[in-house]
């Protein structure tokens, strides 16, 4: 079974609970250390992010082009349609159309939003959650491209399809009506996500032959991209090579070194039981156990990514195999944070605090925030890798004009288009900068696409990006053959029980393949 056939994590019942995590609420953790860019904030000029910064555009520039069919205000939400259905602004290009150079004929886009994420996250008792209106957000950023360009030249013409969290109608099945709409109701030439979607939606569209984007955090390791050739992650970095850089970053941070040559670390992991994240759990104990660490293949723990109460009670599971086994190091191959945040409380709740190696998508100092008054006792000497600053960092350490100049541009777009509610979390910005991601890589793509824009045409576009594209989500990209998830370096990172924070202990440096 390939990992995507499962639901993806936000839309099931363990899904609604970690899209509690990762839409969070307004930060209120504060210290001393937070903001400087000595102890691994990032400074205001971008240079901490590894990246080049900009500044904001004045005077909305860019936002007052069409979008297909739909002027109104910048932000406007338009005509919204039914939740779970499609909204259509123009008329598009057929599903796998070519169109010819030198014309400027409209091309359709797909652009799937979701809403209800908050009442669904209420239902489970998670109150304070804060969320962006992806649709409006998506009308911005068109609204900016057909203004600059479109795709070489051609003008999006958007069909949005909305899926409801709180619908009773499974996941999958909303998916399938995306897929159905898009390319049969309306025939676009690609499609992408707010919010990370399932093998049904990703295979049906590569079978018709439409490339997809989705930037948030990776569900897929090497072979899944390889076999999914049309579908792009530009601000993500796939299992595998999460899998091989945090052994690789806690060789160097000292992480697996024992207090003597003969005690090596027993070390556990624990991830989700799809089998993408359990090849890259299987890459990652085997660098472990190269680097000087141990890892017992029983000591491998995995939970549901779709069922809630598996996943609670694996938890619990895990951390009593854990402590029987004498395990005292802890990593994760995670998302959105959940399995970091359900470990950590049972482990509280049994007294065992190991010592945990953790990736941007535990959600970092976001995770911190959640554990409360737990999150010293769990965190401290904890350490890792990083490639999210909006999850990575206080929103203090990564304010507005911080970080690469594509994020500094996505977020001036944001809030001059009214919607600073997508800015109101680490979670709600991560998906703003996401959808920024997408557009914004597409649109390179098809400016490095020689001859007439296909499908073929825009492969080999992000085949030819390189290192050019810089991206909103991380500090820099490489797309190639080889690298449809973008993300090519990555910085260490370490918690300080001062500010209940992580912050960045190196420089950005390449990310392992």
């Amino acid at each position: 079974m390939n990992m995507r056939n499962v639901a993806p994590i936000r839309r099931a019942s363990a899904a609604a609970l970690a899209a509690a995590l990762v839409a969070g609420c307004g930060s209120t953790v504060a210290g001393s250390e937070a903001g400087s860019a000595a102890n691994g904030g990032l400074v205001a000029d971008g240079t901490g992010a590894g990246g080049t910064s900009a500044g904001a555009p004045t005077g909305g520039q860019g936002l007052t082009g069409t979008d297909g069919g739909t002027n109104g205000s910048v932000g406007g939400a338009g005509s919204n349609g039914s939740l779970g259905g499609s909204t259509t602004q123009g008329q598009g290009s057929s599903s796998a159309t070519v169109l010819a150079t030198g014309t400027h004929s409209p091309v359709s886009i797909g652009f799937i939003y979701t809403t209800g994420r908050e009442q669904a996250t209420k239902a489970l008792g998670a109150t304070g959650i804060t969320s962006g209106d992806e649709l409006a957000q998506w009308q911005i950023l068109v609204k900016y491209v057909n203004a600059h360009g479109g795709l070489a030249g051609h003008p999006i013409s958007p069909v949005y399809f909305g899926i409801n969290d709180t619908s009773s109608e499974p996941g999958a099945q909303q998916e399938a009506a995306a897929c159905s709409d898009f390319t049969q109701d309306h025939h676009v030439f690609a499609a992408m996500s707010s919010f990370e979607t399932s093998d049904t939606f990703l295979s049906c569209m590569q079978a018709k032959g439409d490339p997809t984007l989705i930037t948030l955090e990776s569900l897929a390791d090497a072979a899944e991209f390889k076999r999914l050739s049309l579908h792009f992650e530009p601000g993500a970095l796939n299992l595998d090579r999460q899998a091989r850089s945090l052994a690789a970053a806690l060789k160097q941070e000292g992480y697996l070194s024992g207090a003597s040559a003969a005690a090596k670390p027993k070390v556990g992991i624990f991830t989700f039981n799809t089998p993408a994240y359990d090849h890259a759990a299987h890459v990652l104990a085997d660098s472990v156990n190269r680097l000087g660490g141990s890892v017992d293949p029983q000591d491998i723990q995995e939970a549901s990514m779709t069922d809630a109460s598996n996943t609670s009670s694996a938890s619990s599971g895990a951390v009593l195999k854990f402590r029987t086994d004498g395990v005292d190091h802890v990593l994760f191959l995670d998302g959105n944070g959940l399995l970091a945040f359900l470990f950590m409380q049972q482990a509280e709740s049994q007294g065992y605090r190991p010592r945990y190696g953790l990736t941007s998508q535990s959600s970092g100092t976001h995770l911190a925030g959640l554990l409360g008054p737990n999150a010293n006792n769990q965190l401290a000497n904890s350490v890792g890798i990083g490639w999210l600053p909006a999850l990575d960092l206080l929103p203090t350490q990564y304010p507005d004009n911080a970080g690469t100049s594509t994020k500094v541009l996505c977020v001036h777009l944001m809030r001059s288009g009214g919607q600073s509610q997508a800015l109101s979390s680490p979670g709600a910005e991560l998906v703003a900068l996401g959808q920024c991601d997408d557009i914004f890589g597409l649109q390179a793509a098809a400016a490095k696409a020689t001859g007439a824009l296909s499908a073929a045409g825009i492969v080999a576009g992000f085949n030819a990006i390189g290192t050019s594209y810089v991206p909103a989500l991380s500090f820099s990209a490489r797309m190639d053959a080889t690298h449809h998830d973008g993300v090519s370096t990555i910085r260490n990172v370490a918690y300080s029980t001062n500010c209940k924070c992580y912050s960045y202990t190196s420089q950005p440096y390449p990310a392992s393949d």
